[in-house]
C-alpha cells in the first residue's frame, strides 16, 4: 500500500524492537525513485498512510534506502533491516550499503515524519519519548 504513493519505488515494512517498549514498532524501508528523491513529500506520505491504514498499522519509522535487498527467491529481505532496528549507531552493520541510509519518524504527538537521529534515539532509550 505504501508503494502506491507517488515517488515510492519499493517499500519493505517490518517491526523493530525499542528499549522501554513492549512489542515492535512499525518501520518501512523506502526506496524512492531518483526523480522524486530531491523533493519527496514526506508530509504527504504521512497523510496518505493515515488515510489508508488503521492507526496501529501506520509505520512510526521510515528508513530511506538507496537500494532494496532481496533474497534468492526475489522476496524482500527484512532480516538485516530488523536486526539493525532504528539505532543510528547500527546503520550499515547488517545491511550492505546501509551506512548512508537515513531515518525519519513520527514523533510522539506529531502528525508528520521528521528527521530521526542520535538525539531522538537517546530520547527513546532514556524513556523520555514514549510511542
Amino acid at each position: 500500500m505504501i508503494g502506491q504513493f507517488p515517488g515510492v519505488a519499493e517499500a519493505n515494512v517490518y517491526g523493530v524492537k525499542l528499549p522501554n517498549h513492549e512489542g515492535r514498532a512499525g518501520c518501512a524501508a523506502l526506496q524512492i525513485t531518483p526523480e522524486a528523491r530531491q523533493n519527496f513529500d514526506y508530509a504527504g506520505l504521512a497523510r496518505f498512510v493515515r488515510s489508508k491504514l488503521p492507526r496501529y498499522a501506520v509505520p512510526v519509522f521510515l528508513r530511506v534506502v538507496d537500494t532494496s535487498s532481496h533474497i534468492h527467491n526475489h522476496k524482500q529481505n527484512k532480516v538485516p533491516l530488523r536486526d539493525e532496528g532504528v539505532d543510528p549507531a547500527l546503520l550499515g552493520t547488517k545491511v550492505p550499503d546501509g551506512k548512508s541510509n537515513k531515518f525519519l519518524w513520527i514523533a510522539p504527538g506529531e502528525q508528520e515524519y521528521s528527521s530521526f537521529g542520535k538525539e531522538e534515539w537517546e530520547r527513546i532509550v532514556s524513556g523520555s519519548a514514549r510511542l
